[in-house]
């Protein structure tokens, strides 16, 4: 009981100093509360990608061998639930090994359903880590390759660009029809223009199709 007193005192406390004294300075600056957490927001750079998404970052395997124990027993059972479990923490922890249980596990179930689960996935999260498997998955044509390109759309990189501006031009007219959508919202934003400008090494493509390309502008 004494504990719960003390972190409401705590709580309590901490509200009024904050929301008291600071709500004080601020209205004498003729600034509201709501103004400076929509002040701090925009001041948040919106297109800075990270390796792993940090709150992918909480739980690690320190073991890969019984790492790979697991996986193996887990993919021996051939059930589409408990295998996309394990991917989920896997891929949720920000393991390396992420992309490839992902494949294994788009190799061995091949509904529409199980797919989808992946596909949900891919887009909970924003970092380096899954861009680098939007875009292989896209290559191999591993997801439907349309819905790919609008979750690629959020990432503004030159890869996601030339990927877009290449797809207008594809045999797929589903994924045509979506990539001259995306070209056409996007053809005024600076990062969209300034990507399709950026020269990217010839030995990272994207689509050999559709002659995308991958670098490492990220």
């Amino acid at each position: 009981m004494k504990q719960i007193l003390f972190l409401f005192v705590v709580v309590v406390a901490g509200y009024f100093v904050f929301w008291g004294g600071t709500t004080t300075a601020l209205s004498k600056a003729d600034i509201t509360p709501k103004d400076l957490i929509s002040n701090v927001a925009a001041g948040v750079d919106q297109n800075f990608i990270p390796d792993i998404a940090a709150n992918r970052r909480g739980f690690k395997y320190n073991n890969l061998n019984s790492f790979g124990k697991v996986k193996e027993n887990v993919f021996m059972t051939y059930d589409p639930e408990i295998c996309f479990a394990f991917i989920d923490i896997a891929y949720s922890s920000g393991a390396g090994e992420a992309e490839t249980l992902i494949r294994e596990y788009l190799k061995m179930f091949t509904l529409p359903e199980d797919r989808a689960k992946i596909f949900k996935l891919l887009t909970l999260y924003k970092d380096k880590q899954t861009l680098k498997m939007l875009l292989s998955f896209y290559q191999d044509e591993l997801l439907e390759r349309a819905n790919l390109l609008n979750v690629l759309s959020t990432y503004r990189t030159p890869e996601v660009a030339q990927t877009i501006n290449n797809a207008v031009s594809s045999d797929n007219l589903i994924l045509a029809q979506t990539a001259k959508q995306l070209a056409d919202s996007l053809a005024e934003q600076k990062w969209y223009k300034d990507g399709l400008n950026v020269k990217i090494s010839e030995e990272n493509k994207v689509d050999k199709k559709d002659q995308g390309e991958i670098g490492q502008y990220i």
